[in-house]
């Protein structure tokens, strides 16, 4: 079994049931949220959790154990009162996650994490482990499992709008899977797999940016702001292009890894 369908939604309020329903869905907020997934999961921690508000976030770490839990989020950009950390993927070292439950809410990356509960299979994506994640939809590394037929790449968006940086790493990834069926099948450019015009588009936008994820996440408005804000190496730390091999699988809030 091959893909034979690839759509993309440029933001996480327009991910209804049949965006998602029955697909294997890869979200993707490369500025922060799955990047900080990537991050504490790839430094040990035991798992994540996703919560739709501030409340909700306090209120599971409580159940858990506060002892057990490192709570992380943010709204606007910002750390939230009472937390141990923000939405800072530097944040999420060994010594403070390895072992622990990581609960978090963020503004835009822990909803669309959320919208994607009606997909038979929902997986976290980043520039950080853009080509692992390539490789576990083409089933290469998903338990020798034969890849998905249908994919949708669901950014998060940012305030309702598309966010470049979500539809460039959405286009690397879908660049990566073209170029990887069109390899296994020459004959047919993309070895045949039907792509919907928003997925289009996010392949020419990372192709227009050279398939360099740093020059790709320039161009984003929300990346100025976080340099702005005081948060530029968090972005710089985005760009690092498939620089971590693990793929973060989510069954409901919940985000742990693929076995190997």
């Amino acid at each position: 079994m091959s893909i034979t369908d690839l759509r993309t939604v440029l933001r996480w309020q327009d991910a209804d049931p049949d965006t998602v329903a029955g697909r294997t869905v890869v979200v993707i907020d490369v500025l922060r949220w799955t990047t900080v997934v990537v991050a504490a999961l790839a430094n040990g921690a035991a798992r994540v959790e996703a919560c739709a508000t501030p409340a909700d976030a306090e209120a599971r770490a409580r159940t858990l154990g506060r002892d057990r839990v490192v709570l992380g989020g943010e709204r606007e950009n910002r750390a939230l009162p009472g937390f141990d950390v923000g939405n800072s993927p530097l944040e999420y070292v060994p010594v403070r996650v390895a072992g622990r439950v990581v609960v978090t809410t963020t503004t835009n990356g822990t909803q669309a994490l959320l919208r994607a509960a009606p997909g038979s299979h929902t997986i976290v994506g980043a520039f950080t482990n853009c080509a692992a994640v390539v490789a576990a939809l083409l089933g290469a590394t998903a338990g020798g499992a034969a890849g998905p037929r249908g994919v949708t790449l669901l950014c998060a968006g940012r305030s309702g709008e598309e966010a470049l940086e979500d539809t460039a790493c959405a286009g690397a990834i879908a660049d990566g899977i073209v170029r990887a069926l069109s390899a296994a099948d020459p004959a047919t450019r993309g070895g045949g797999a039907r792509f919907d015009a928003a997925t289009r588009r996010a392949m020419d936008l990372w192709r227009e940016a050279g398939a360099d994820a740093a020059r790709a996440v320039s161009l984003a408005p929300h990346a100025a702001v976080l340099r702005s804000d005081g948060f530029g190496a968090d972005v710089d730390a985005a760009c690092s292009h498939s620089t971590v091999s693990v793929v973060p699988q989510a069954r409901g809030a919940g985000i742990t890894l693929v076995p190997a």
